[in-house]
Formats: structure tokens, sequence, C-alpha cells
């Protein structure tokens, strides 16, 4: 990251959920302590024809992780970054533990998160604050336990008889909460906590990161994988209204963050800086397996890679600097058809982020999937390769 200036920062991040250690009331805790959720994941990720070669997950709350909240913990990781040259740290703040309940605000945490930046800082680090890295309160997101099979399904082999692709039961507490991104009143309420932050913290940070990987991993892994909350599986309809509000929220939270940062932290003449966390992958077709596949696989395979790549990386980039939204690719899988009438340009999403951080963890090997490709979430592309070397 380089700023006006062209000072780099060289730093470290870290997720409160991940990290921080005592939370027990937000999604991710509540997805990964339910039994039959458990059971749904462990048997999802079981190896077999979908999965093979894979680890088979067991999920596991985080518990007291790594004790990040405490103050011992904390300025020790910060004087250990300082030591390795490093001038930036990242971190999340904890939706949950700041807003436990709707009308629910919890100073002692709001000062704790302010203590824990100052001592940041007073360890010579740039404090880089993401206001969401993931997770999110139960009152807006309780992930459904027990998900409806219609007759069909429960004739499916494994692992499609146990995934998550029906309606959560009526009795499920998930109808209690917001159903986290697929209500716009999330995006109302997220903003009402960008605000609260932003006035709390403006004096101690410039650089803001809205969103943590709202495409690859809010939407691919909680609606398309079915792996994490909120938990749906090739939920392609869910998942377009979720991506809808995601960008909203970004876009919002970018113009609130203009609006009420005016205080220049450190001193460079800039009182903010916003931006999202971006997972960016480099995206090739996977290769056929013998000579009898090649004519037909390589041509379905390269056309399930160029759709990966232009939903997952591109997509969410080009609503908030471009303003653009595709929906007619989201409904028909014809790229950026600017003719469509589902081609939206949106001007007040234009020009919405002042850095971008990219996330890069690997190369994926795409192959096309009948299963996706006759799914409502087709737009994801394809499926990725169990066998993630080199081919």
């Amino acid at each position: 990251m380089v700023d006006s200036e062209l000072k780099f920062l060289w730093g470290v991040s870290t997720s409160s959920y991940q990290v921080e250690g005592g939370i027990t009331n937000n999604d991710w805790d509540y997805f990964t302590r339910s039994g039959p959720v458990k059971k749904r994941i462990s048997s999802l990720t079981k190896p077999s024809i979908f999965y093979k070669g894979r680890t088979q997950i067991h999920l596991q709350p985080a518990g007291e992780a790594v004790k990040f909240w405490e103050p011992q913990y904390y300025e020790k990781d910060f004087q250990l970054a300082k030591s390795l040259g490093m001038n930036a740290f990242r971190i999340s703040l904890e939706w949950a533990r700041i807003q436990p309940e709707k009308d629910q605000w919890n100073r002692e945490a709001l000062d704790h998160y302010k203590k824990m930046l100052i001592s940041m800082r007073k360890s010579g680090l740039i404090p880089i604050v993401t206001l969401n890295h993931f997770t999110l309160p139960l009152w807006i997101l309780t992930p459904p336990v027990n998900i409806t099979k219609n007759i069909v399904q429960q004739i499916l082999p494994s692992p499609l008889r146990d995934a998550p692709i029906g309606e959560p039961q009526s009795t499920d507490p998930y109808w209690n909460s917001l159903r986290g991104w697929e209500n716009h009143r999330t995006v109302e309420e997220f903003i009402k906590f960008t605000e609260r932050i932003v006035l709390e913290l403006k004096d101690i940070v410039d650089y803001w990161i809205t969103i943590n990987e709202p495409v690859t991993s809010i939407i691919g892994v909680g609606y398309i994988a079915g792996l994490s909350p909120p938990g749906f599986f090739l939920d392609g309809r869910r998942a377009k209204v979720a991506l809808h509000n995601l960008i909203e929220a970004h876009i919002q939270a970018y113009d609130k963050i203009t609006e009420l940062d005016d205080i220049d932290a450190d001193g460079d003449g800039i009182s903010k800086r916003v931006g999202l966390g971006h997972l960016t992958m480099y995206i090739i077709p996977d290769k056929p397996k013998n000579i009898f596949e090649v004519r037909i696989i390589n041509k379905s395979n390269n056309q399930a890679a160029q759709n990966a790549s232009y939903f997952l990386n591109d997509y969410f980039l080009n609503a908030v600097i471009n303003g653009e939204e595709d929906l007619n690719y989201l409904n028909t899988l014809k790229m950026h058809d600017k003719t469509s009438k589902d081609f939206i340009i949106h001007d007040d999403w234009k020009n919405k982020v002042d850095f971008i951080g990219l996330n890069y963890y690997r190369r994926i090997h795409v192959y096309h999937s009948i299963i996706i490709a006759l799914s409502s979430a087709k737009f994801v592309g394809g499926a990725f390769a169990n066998d993630l070397n080199e081919k």
C-alpha cells in the first residue's frame, strides 16, 4: 500500500474472532458450535466424487484463540511487529462485542479497542481498521440449523443429500434475526455501526477497510459452498441479493467515513483512506484427465474459468470503481454486455475506493460442473478442482 507521499506500509493482519478469544455471540461461533451444522459440514466435505483428495472439515469454535484481547498479548504482538521492521498493523473490530443487541452499545468494548489502537500507535505502528471481517452479531444473523429437505433431495447421493439447499424451517431461530446480508436492513445497521465507530476512533485511525472479502468468502463460501455462515449451498437467489447489499454497504460506509473522518491522525495531510479487502485469485481452467476429454472438457473448462474470474475477481471492483452492476451476467452469463437493460450504471457507486486491499493466497484450477451449471448459482462459473497442484 502506498499513500500520496509514497510511504510504504508493511505490516500484519488479524481478524477479531480468530485471535481475540472469548467471543461467543456472533454467527461464526454459533455456526461452529451447532451440532447439526457440524454434522452437515462434516458430511458435505467427506471425501467423495465431489471432494476427492480433500481434507474433511470438522468445525471448531475459536474459543480463547491467542488471547489478543488481553493487553499483555496485543502489546507484545505490537512490539514483535515493530521489531520485524513493520510500520502498520491491521485489526478488525468485533461488531458483536461492540453492539451485542440492536439498541445496546458496549462502552467498555469501545474503550478497550481505543486503548488497543493507542497502544499500537505508541509502538510506532499505523492502525488499519477493518469494520467487518466476516462475523456478524447474532441479532443480525443467526445461521439456520434446521433446513427442510424435499423428497428429491432425500434420494440424492451424498453429499448432495445432506447439502443445505432448502428453506430453514419456520421455527428456526434464523427467522428471528435480520438474516444477514440478504436483508437490506443489515446494510442500514452496518452504517449505524460505522458511524459510531468513526466518531469514536477518527482521531486515531486514518486507514479504514469496510468489508473483508465480500465476494469470494462471504458470498462464495457462505451462500455457494455452504461451509461458513449463513451456510447455504448453491443458493443463487440469496447470493444475488446479498451481493447487491454488500456493494451498497461498502459504498454507503465509504460515504459515511468520508463525511465524518475529518481528523488527520498521522499528520500526512489526509484525514481518511477507505478501501476494502478483496480476495483475488489467479484462475486457470482445470486440465482434462485423458485424451478423450480434451475437445469437450477444454472448451467448457475454459469458459468456466473465465466466468469464475469475472465474478470472483472483477464484479465487485467494477461496481465500486465504475458504478457497474452486471445483473445481466448473473442471469445469462453474458459478461459485460452494456447493451443489456440489466447492465446498470449507478453514478452514485463510482469511485468509492481510495485503495484496494488485495488478499492473494493461491492459484485456483476451475472446471465445468453440471451441478453448478444447472443451479441458480451458475454465475459462480465452475467448481474448484480438488487437486490444486500443477497438472
